[in-house]
């Protein structure tokens, strides 16, 4: 009960502050979209222990979360967004591997922003690059192999926790924003204490976002 009237307090907040100016330093608001995600493979196999013959695919997911910026100077500023995404990707050869890794990922990204138009609203064109932190909430996998489909759960194989850097750019026009973004892991995710010191795979994923927000 207590984390839903949170939640409503939240939501409330964000609509109120969509409808404010734009003219103030500090803006919030909410983002959702679609994203295509790809596991990255390398190895460091000498023996040849290995299959290093394949290469992932990307896989279509989905992201939605809140964000605050604050402008220091009228071009320069700070976005903190957090985000419930899903990442993963597409292994496939005889056998089809479809990765499913859901987290709770929080960007730390410095931001230029151009001004446009400054006479009613103040729209803007922003270029941010910085870097994140996501904690692991979920991870399935499903194999495909002819018509049979198995679900199996992966999460102890994963690492808990990826770092990686993350970089975009967007526009926010009056109160709506249309936000492009790439992120690239530099934390090899897989937790197997054996085949981690063979093969490194890490999350790469591509970010479209529409969204509201404005300035308190």
């Amino acid at each position: 009960m207590k984390t839903r009237s949170a939640l409503t307090i939240l939501l409330l907040l964000i609509l109120n502050c969509a409808v404010c100016s734009q003219q103030s330093k500090f803006r919030m608001g909410l983002l959702g979209g679609a994203s295509v995600d790809k596991l990255l493979y390398s190895f460091d196999d000498e023996s040849g222990f290995l299959d290093a013959s394949f290469s992932g695919k990307f896989r279509p997911a989905f992201s939605i979360g809140i964000f605050a910026e604050y402008d220091h100077t009228k071009s320069l500023g700070l976005k903190l967004q957090a985000n419930y995404t899903t990442k993963g990707g597409i292994l496939e050869k005889t056998v089809k591997y479809d990765s499913r890794l859901r987290y709770i990922q929080f960007s730390l990204l410095p931001q230029y922003n151009i001004h446009i138009s400054e006479i009613e609203y103040d729209d803007i064109f922003y270029l941010n690059a910085g870097g994140y932190t996501a904690f692991m909430v979920h991870g399935v996998e499903l194999i495909s192999y002819y018509n049979d489909e198995t679900e199996r759960i992966i999460t102890s194989n994963i690492k808990g926790t990826d770092y990686g850097l993350m970089f975009g750019l967007g526009i926010i026009a009056r109160r709506f924003i249309l936000d492009a973004s790439f992120s690239h892991g530099l934390t090899n995710i897989l937790a197997d204490p054996v085949h981690s010191d063979l093969l490194n795979i890490k999350n790469m994923s591509f970010f479209i976002s529409i969204g509201i927000g404005g300035g308190l």
